[in-house]
């Protein structure tokens, strides 16, 4: 079987025309609806045009919340852009414009090549075109064209990306071949004596997704989260795990931020102050979003998560696999936090207790509400 690489094209996607975006926005600016929105992976150009939008010159201004404002390993530059293009967008311009950041180094997972950032450069997305023709998928890999190109392109310093493409820092941890386990490509290719691309590209043909890595992409350096935490055009936010299962696990990056902080404090060197910090998590977005929760009011509904700051060692960035019974038992990563959350309340009824949902949650009983924008 042979493969002209020279055929193998990027995905194609139908985006909306100019006239379709503009009736957009003006839909939105009418209702003060808000628009949330991603950059290009690759030439993030279009984060300047989220930005224009938002712009309340001589109009009303357009909430805008986009992802995401991190400290990327790969692009050490693009997060002190970002935040002074936020910063200018809003005095300047007068926007409404929140950038969204998660408060935690920014860890993923990957089965083989089964990952999104494979699509920032041409011949990762090639191979995520053929994940369903592995076949195919394997003779090009062998191409050694395709490999001359995959090394040029996954060693180029200055281009735009998300993922920093440096397989010393991508760390095995599952494998058919058990020596592989806490190994990185890089020592890997050290004790074959080969280029590291050919080792992961070999590992790739013969294992596919048995072979399980993983790296931190952003947010890795600590000296850098006051800033991050204090700026006042982002959000914290962005844990994206809801939507890949297998690759990402944020879910108590509240936690994490508030152990953060609060570690912080006990060092004499505070980020901030505890009550700020809530207010982050809570209040602020509930008020920037227009909604009706987010603090404690009398005569407000009595939504709480009441949390043990003794058990806060038992916040950390381990991940486990966990079964979703409702949906074939399908596997994911969850993040465990024993003992932190002691009780939980939604309209004022407990749903969550001594480290377990009550029996009927989510089965029998109704619990919760559809969040409306406040009028």
């Amino acid at each position: 079987m042979e493969i002209n690489i020279g055929r193998i094209k990027p995905h194609l996607f139908t985006l909306p025309g100019k006239k379709e975006r503009k009736s957009l926005i003006e839909l939105l600016r009418k209702r003060d609806a808000v628009l949330q929105g991603a950059p290009n992976l690759v030439t993030r150009i279009n984060a300047f045009n989220y930005m224009l939008a938002s712009t309340g010159l001589f109009r009303k201004p357009l909430k805008t919340t986009m992802i995401a404002m991190m400290d990327l390993i790969g692009d050490r530059y693009i997060y002190p852009i970002i935040a002074f293009a936020s910063k200018g967008i809003n005095v300047l311009g007068k926007a409404d414009f929140r950038m969204q950041s998660p408060p935690c180094p920014f860890t993923v997972y990957y089965d083989g090549v089964d990952s999104v950032m494979f699509e920032e450069f041409p011949s990762g997305e090639a191979l995520r075109d053929l994940a369903k023709e592995l076949e195919k998928r394997n003779v090009l890999i062998k191409n050694p064209q395709f490999r001359e190109n995959f090394k040029k392109e996954i060693k180029r310093k200055f281009a735009p990306k998300v993922w920093h493409k440096d397989l010393s820092k991508a760390v095995i941890i599952d494998s058919p071949d058990a020596s592989l386990i806490g190994k990185n490509f890089y020592e890997i290719a050290e004790e074959k004596n080969m280029h590291p691309v050919d080792v992961f590209l070999d590992t790739i043909i013969q294992y596919d997704k048995k072979i399980r890595w993983t790296t931190t992409i952003a947010n890795d350096r600590k000296e850098k989260y006051k800033k991050l935490y204090n700026f006042p055009y982002n959000l914290i936010s962005f844990s994206d795990a809801g939507a890949h299962l297998n690759n990402m696990a944020f879910y108590n990056f509240p936690l994490k931020m508030i152990k953060t902080v609060q570690e912080s404090i006990d060092k004499g060197t505070p980020i901030m102050t505890m009550e700020k910090c809530i207010w982050r998590l809570t209040k602020e977005q509930g008020d920037w979003f227009n909604l009706d929760c987010g603090y404690l009011a009398k005569g407000k509904i009595a939504d709480l998560v009441i949390i043990d700051p003794t058990k806060f060692n038992n916040i950390t960035e381990n991940v486990e696999i966990e079964p979703i019974e409702e949906f074939g038992h399908y596997e994911r990563l969850v993040n465990r936090n024993n003992g932190v959350v002691s009780r939980v309340l939604v309209g004022g009824k407990t749903i969550f207790e001594n480290e377990k949902f009550i029996d009927n949650y989510a089965k029998s009983q109704k619990y919760g509400r559809f969040l409306e924008k406040a009028l």
